[in-house]
């Protein structure tokens, strides 16, 4: 029999999968999409659905093919092939929600004894002491919501998240066999369709901050030379740029509205001339010079040069139905890029001592084969990563989230903030909030500026794990990244990210922010770790329990100010206790600054001193931590006031 083109019922067709039907869901709860939700190919009238259901080893599948036909005859099984003329077929390959937003219980720590009696604060006592002062440390959130002691009991609230999908490319001239292996071995040799954003990379391997040497130097190789400019001698050749607001911090121009100020710039431009009369320089991207300055390409110093390209943010947008998207975690949408592939078993795999146990089916993140023709790479680890393209928490708040961070107030729906509005979030905490979501688009895909205008290059994240099954996902995604250009332009970043989550449940997720000791400027982090635990021994539930604590990474700092009595500034512990979580207003909240507590009380921190004259001094003060992000002159202002007029300063 030849082979022949058999028509599809289109009342054959299957659908899998949540879908957001939005006719159900009040108007309020509706996202912002601009146009309308896309159309789905796989949905349209030519495409060719099927659901792969295989009870042995639970594969649950919908698959859909758009710009093919499915062939019959000569004796061979059915095949699926793309059409004549048609140059992006498609295969869309649709995974049942692969992860679960769950509630996580504070570990508030013990109360603190009253320092009147000794005795332990009870519960009861709390409530009593946060209705009647409204400076009571019992305001926090994890005191309202999850008193010390509190263990997870059942039911657990929990949201799934949405349905994954991975689309392929089906070349010209290929036949797919009809049938679950002949369907679940082709995919593995099929190239990914992925988001613009979604591009190759290696894993990261470690993050960093600024540390610093606590010393103010002016480097030698940068003069000023007005109008807001500098000449930086590289190595490379001499630089006209803008200067920098971080370097006017160490190095400040000089005050033309002084006598000293006037004949220091003199002297830095007869410097410059001499250097430009040497070698001809190269203006930085973004820098302008106005038109009467004698460095304006053209003017006499300076030849003309060449337009310089101007750098622009590259942001994101939600993946279509049309390019790969995968939830996991929770409102997280990630896609490993156009190096992909899956490797999975095509038929069911039974143990060696007992066919009749059967692994399950399960779909995991490689790189392209090594041979032509070759099964993926599941061993090119360095290779193996994803992005997160999108967070679905931006669907509500229309275009807020390309401003900067601080262009919004407390009430922002992109915040730490843990609340009951149900269109920001579950209403809970979990092991990742709607500002952890939007920073992880923002530094693994997106390319913001710098406080010069300069890109920041987005940084992967690495995959040791990500595999899909009809259970969940099982994920091992570690993530790393130098804070420090987000920081400097106002942007919250952070500066690592753990997560492992088997069968699409969590079982240890660590979020780290960068920030330094007020007074002294000692960087360090604030780590965030939810993990699940069992903590009774009878009707025990495996639930999450998160804390937070502090992390110093710089023990000691030199100081060579006259106006610091201290040459040198040791800080013990290094690690602290697990702190009480901080709160919602400016000056209790880690997305500006805050007094770390523990129990309600402020932990007081060991700081060892040497003086002037080398003299040993021991102290024991509370400290603030503040962002890393939170360096404008204003912010910083407004941190000076706070510390000076608190009573614990000393």
């Amino acid at each position: 029999m030849p082979r022949r083109v058999v028509p599809v019922d289109d009342t054959l067709r299957f659908a899998a999968g949540w879908r957001l039907a939005l006719d159900h869901v009040p108007v309020e709860l509706h996202p912002v999409l601009p146009g309308g939700p896309p159309d789905d190919p796989a949905a349209s009238d030519d495409a060719i659905a099927v659901d792969i259901v295989r009870a042995r080893d639970l594969v649950s599948l919908g698959v859909a093919f758009t710009g093919c036909e499915l062939v019959t005859g000569d004796d061979l099984p059915p095949a699926i092939r793309p059409r004549d003329g048609i140059d992006d077929a498609r295969l869309y390959v649709d995974h049942a929600f692969q992860h679960g937003f769950e509630r996580a219980v504070y570990e508030t720590p013990a109360p603190v004894p009253d320092p009147s009696t000794g005795a332990p604060v009870t519960p009861e006592e709390q409530e009593q002491d946060r209705l009647n002062d409204p400076e009571s440390p019992y305001h926090s959130p994890a005191y309202t919501a999850d008193p010390p002691g509190t263990t997870v009991t059942a039911p657990v609230e929990w949201r799934p998240a949405r349905t994954s999908r991975l689309v392929f490319a089906v070349p010209s001239g290929l036949e797919i066999e009809f049938s679950s292996a002949g369907i679940l071995a082709a995919v593995r040799h099929l190239d990914l369709v992925v988001h613009p954003l979604a591009s190759p990379g290696d894993a990261p391997t470690v993050g960093r901050i600024d540390t610093g040497s606590g010393l103010v130097v002016i480097d030698p190789d940068i003069i000023h030379i007005g109008d807001g400019l500098v000449l930086a001698l590289h190595e490379t050749g001499p630089v006209i740029a803008t200067a920098t607001r971080d370097l006017l911090r160490t190095n400040p121009a000089p005050d033309l509205s002084t006598t000293a100020g006037r004949r220091i710039h003199s002297r830095n431009l007869r410097r410059a001339r001499q250097v430009l009369a040497r070698a001809t320089p190269t203006i930085a991207p973004r820098t302008r010079i106005p038109d009467n300055s004698i460095f304006r390409p053209g003017g006499g110093l300076v030849p003309d040069l060449p337009d310089i390209r101007i750098s622009r943010r590259k942001l994101s947008r939600p993946p279509t139905p049309s390019e790969t998207a995968i939830e996991a975690p929770y409102r997280l949408v990630i896609s490993p890029s156009a190096e992909g592939r899956f490797a999975h078993a095509p038929a069911p795999v039974g143990a060696q001592d007992d066919p009749l146990h059967v692994e399950l089916w399960h779909s995991r993140l490689a790189q392209v084969p090594t041979t032509e023709g070759g099964l993926p790479d599941e061993r090119n680890g360095t290779r193996r990563i994803v992005r997160a393209l999108w967070a679905r928490d931006r669907d509500w708040v229309g275009d807020d989230w390309k401003s900067s961070d601080k262009d919004t107030d407390d009430t922002f729906a992109l915040s730490h903030v843990v609340d009951d509005s149900s269109t920001r979030g579950p209403g809970v905490r979990g092991s990742l909030d709607r500002f952890d979501r939007h920073m992880l688009v923002r530094q693994t895909a997106e390319t913001w500026l710098d406080e010069d205008d300069d890109p920041i290059a987005p940084v992967p994240v690495g995959a040791q794990a990500l595999w899909l099954s009809s259970l969940g996902a099982w994920l091992d995604l570690h993530g790393a990244w130098t804070t420090k250009p987000y920081s400097l332009a106002g942007m919250g970043a952070l500066l690592a990210w753990d997560h492992v989550a088997p069968m699409g449940r969590d079982q240890f997720v660590r979020v780290v922010y960068p920030g330094y000791l007020y007074p002294f400027g000692h960087q360090t982090a604030l780590v965030k770790i939810t993990e699940r635990k069992m903590k009774t021994l009878t009707n025990s539930v495996a639930g999450l329990y998160q804390r937070m604590f502090l992390v110093i990474g710089e023990r000691r700092r030199p100081f060579t100010r006259r106006d610091l009595p201290f040459g040198q500034v040791d800080i013990r512990p290094l690690v602290s206790p697990v702190i009480d979580p901080p709160g919602n207003t400016e000056g209790n909240s880690q997305a500006n600054w805050f007094w770390p507590t523990v129990g309600g009380q402020r932990f007081a921190f060991t700081i060892n001193t040497l003086d002037a004259q080398g003299r040993p001094v021991r102290l024991h003060t509370p400290l603030m931590w503040v962002a890393e992000a939170f360096n404008e002159t204003a912010d910083r202002k407004k941190v000076d006031e706070a510390y000076a007029k608190d009573p614990d300063r000393k």
